[in-house]
């Protein structure tokens, strides 16, 4: 569009001069666009009608040109992006991956849960041990070994006790590693019993 800006110019001054006043102005131009937008991946050729105003001031030797869009609200909006083709082999080395990954996390938290329930069931059992059978304990920093033992090795407290309930001695407490082994000695003139408990050997 070719505006002949002087012409609407001069138009003002004669006014101001026909008169005697100081006019200031500015030239409205509204004009109507069709876009007619057509793509290959899309069936139909798409068109945009807008109403467009054009306010050009007169009265300065510098400005601004304002374009006030009145064009409506559209109704619906389309996509026209075009998609990129798809990598099934990376889709399903993804998937194997995201595979591999849950199953490691499962096996990861199945494993930690075990170790839990062993130690929850170690704690539980040498604290019952101890309340019950506190009277025959005796809770020893270091096993000391003054002179060779028959060591004999039971597979349980409750054997543990048998020989208890024969020979009469005090039982020796130590937990070698915490929440998860500790050892019980009983002596006798030269035969020494132990009990040794730990968390993988209980059921």
């Amino acid at each position: 569009i070719d505006i002949y800006y002087d012409k609407y110019i001069d138009a003002l001054k004669k006014i101001g001069e026909e008169y005697n006043l100081d006019v200031n102005g500015y030239l409205e131009i509204r004009f109507n666009s069709l876009e007619s937008l057509n793509f290959n991946e899309i069936d139909g050729t798409k068109e945009l009608k807008n109403k467009i105003k054009v306010i050009i001031p007169l009265s300065y030797d510098k400005f601004r040109i304002n374009v006030i869009n009145d064009k409506k609200k559209l109704e619906s909006y389309y996509d026209f992006s075009r998609k990129q083709p798809v990598n099934y082999v990376l889709i399903v080395l993804g998937s194997i991956c995201f595979a591999f990954g849950v199953t490691f996390i499962l096996f990861v938290i199945r494993n930690m849960i075990t170790i839990y329930k062993k130690e929850n069931k170690y704690t539980k059992k040498l604290k019952e041990i101890l309340k019950v059978h506190e009277d025959i304990i005796v809770n020893v920093k270091r096993f000391y070994n003054k002179k060779k033992y028959n060591l004999i090795y039971v597979a349980s407290f409750e054997e543990l006790m048998d020989v208890y309930n024969k020979v009469g001695n005090p039982i020796s407490f130590r937990e070698i590693k915490k929440n998860s082994e500790a050892i019980f000695l009983l002596i006798d003139e030269d035969n020494a019993w132990i009990y040794k408990m730990n968390k993988e050997g209980l059921k």
